[in-house]
């Protein structure tokens, strides 16, 4: 199945309007990649920088308890493993990453750095791989929202 793609007009609209999210088209060919939309923020290093980022976004920072199962890096999963253990942010390992969540109601993939959040916004019509005039409009009201919640964002 063909998925749709924006145009180059409507990718440069994007990209005008928006303030801080990027979209930018799949590189193509063998490379298995998609077309983004995205933008990143700063926080303040550390659990206390972490939770008032998770606080921007809406969600709740899912803690992961000690001992308990988890995606081992290097270890092979499959499929139903993969989606069921929590995945660890690197720099805060007793933490799961949110990854494909939704972000005030929209659907968006977002992943923790030590200082930093990447969120993605893609999959308004149920398909993560395609981004839509729907989610270009989730991308304007999200940024909107982390500004009026404190989130500086870094430069696109």
């Amino acid at each position: 199945m063909l998925r749709a793609m924006p145009s180059r007009l409507t990718a440069e609209r994007w990209n005008r309007e928006l303030k801080h999210f990027r979209f930018a088209f799949a590189h193509g060919g063998h490379a298995n990649d998609m077309d983004t939309l995205c933008a990143a923020f700063r926080f303040e290093p550390g659990i206390a920088g972490l939770r008032t980022a998770f606080e921007w976004l809406g969600l709740a920072l899912e803690a992961i308890p000690p001992g308990a199962p988890r995606v081992e890096p290097g270890k092979p999963y499959g499929a139903e493993e993969w989606r069921a253990l929590p995945k660890p942010i690197s720099d805060y390992p007793g933490y799961a990453q949110p990854h494909f969540t939704r972000i005030f109601g929209a659907p968006a993939c977002v992943s923790v750095y030590r200082d930093r959040i990447d969120v993605a916004i893609a999959g308004a019509h149920g398909n993560h791989w395609e981004v839509t005039e729907t989610d270009f409009e989730n991308a304007r009201r999200i940024e909107v929202e982390l500004e009026r919640r404190g989130a500086q964002f870094l430069a696109g």
